[in-house]
């Protein structure tokens, strides 16, 4: 059963201008299909994650760990959010309290909510007057590149295969103890296994290989026919500052930009080598984002 909420203006108004005011949010279905490719494809660089979920799930699989939300007035969908584990929209300012009152109504366990940074600032207070309490945040600077501004002297990376899995794991495990001090292989070792072979077998994880070990990594998280978003950049600490990061990251806009319009990828505003890597590849920054971690919810 579809849950919904039904939203009017307040005040007394004719039945003919409420009936133009009214709108409401309820969970999508296949059926919806359609209509949500055309609302993301209005805004590629937001919808960037959303679309990509979607062509690799669908609308309704359990594998997205959350489900779908619309926002519709007068009929039409104007707005998308993905609530579940995760919280991510491509929404319109006025959809943003609904959506929050149908991520309490559903009862998901959410656990993050991740965007442009004015769009979640408003999200959260919502969210915030609801019940929910934060965690922490944090902030990031989104960076776009939609033109190679270096020339690719040699071409040295990858596209990793099931063969690679170990190194991969490897280096997307040393990546993981440098940011949090916890190695994931002891943690969750089957789920971060299984989340590793899945990006290599859908070719989305790039590597550059030198005597058997990896020491340049990038994973395109979400792919779609006009943007990629990358994440899990990492380098070899042996090989940091010899230029292997740079020339990756170069190769990489021209191996991508043949097939895609733009780039996309976050960095956090202290990590000024990381951008300094990034500009000198031709990404230009273009707005703030946040994300903004939530306190657990209290088992029922």
């Amino acid at each position: 059963m579809q849950s919904k909420v039904s939203v009017t203006s307040s005040g007394p108004v004719t039945a003919s201008c409420q009936e133009a005011l009214s709108a409401e949010v309820r969970q999508l279905d296949e059926l919806d299909y359609r209509d949500v490719l055309a609302l993301l494809a209005a805004s590629p660089q937001q919808g960037v994650h959303l679309e990509s979920l979607i062509a690799d799930y669908g609308l309704t699989s359990p594998a997205l760990r959350g489900r779908f939300f619309g926002f519709f007035e007068n009929g039409q969908l104007t707005g998308l959010a993905l609530i579940g584990h995760q919280i991510m929209f491509c929404a319109p300012d006025a959809a943003l309290e609904q959506f929050a009152r149908a991520a309490v109504a559903s009862g998901f366990r959410s656990s993050l909510i991740f965007g442009p940074q004015r769009q979640v600032a408003l999200f959260w207070q919502h969210l915030s007057a609801l019940g929910r309490e934060q965690k922490l945040t944090r902030d990031f600077r989104w960076f776009v590149c939609q033109t190679p501004a270096r020339p690719v002297r040699q071409f040295q990376l990858i596209q990793a295969t099931p063969e690679h899995l170990e190194m991969v794991i490897d280096a997307h495990a040393s990546m993981f103890i440098e940011a949090t001090g916890t190695d994931p292989r002891q943690t969750d070792p089957e789920g971060f296994r299984r989340r590793a072979l899945e990006r290599i077998e859908r070719g989305r994880t790039w590597i550059r290989v030198e005597n058997d070990q990896v020491v340049f990594k990038a994973e395109m998280q979400s792919v779609t026919p006009d943007a990629i978003y990358l994440e899990g950049i990492w380098t070899h600490p042996g090989c940091r500052g010899q230029g292997v990061a740079k020339s990756s990251v170069v190769e990489l806009t021209h191996r991508r930009l043949r097939k895609h319009q733009i780039i996309c990828l976050v960095v956090e505003p202290e990590e000024a080598a990381a951008q300094h890597i990034y500009e000198y590849a031709g990404f230009r920054y273009h707005e703030d984002y946040q994300a903004v971690y939530l306190q657990p919810v209290p088992e029922p």
